[in-house]
């Protein structure tokens, strides 16, 4: 039986591989997924649908009725290296001009009781004939985000 740090590993190596089938080989935008561990050491996934508004209280809904310890948070956003501008906007990147942006994938990982403890970003590069392809995985440090639940 693997232990519970084990299948954390396991969690996040899932959580990049799905990511970049999901951009890479479907060719399609990366639905916000939930991969949950439970109290009975057992990984459930879960699509949470809806507009960013109501994401944080999708999630913590089901952080709550499926009684997660562990979660992984998928998802395809906005990013941007002009944080000022960004900010301006009250962090919505999506509002900034396509030259300011560009997308990426993101991996965040959190602990019940403990919050964030590993945050992955993975740039979405456009290929010439249209085709999207993800650049290497990079450790990144956030403390929260709108999105993310970190009590439950």
């Amino acid at each position: 039986m693997l232990t519970e740090d084990e299948l954390i590993d396991g969690m996040e190596i899932a959580a990049k591989r799905g990511a970049q089938y999901n951009i890479e080989v479907l060719d399609e935008e990366l639905l916000p997924t939930l991969m949950i561990l439970n109290e009975q050491n057992q990984i459930e996934l879960a699509h949470i649908l809806g507009d960013n508004d109501v994401l944080h209280d999708s999630i913590k809904e089901c952080l709550i009725t499926r009684h997660a310890k562990v979660y992984a948070l998928v998802l395809e956003a906005w990013s941007t290296s002009f944080v000022e501008k960004a900010m301006e906007l009250n962090g919505r990147v999506r509002e900034m001009p396509l030259d300011d942006r560009f997308e990426v994938s993101n991996v965040i990982m959190v602990k019940r009781n403990q919050g964030i403890y590993k945050y992955l970003s993975a740039r979405i590069n456009t290929l010439d004939d249209g085709k999207r392809q993800l650049a290497k995985w990079e450790d990144g440090a956030i403390h929260e985000t709108r999105i993310c639940v970190t009590e439950w």
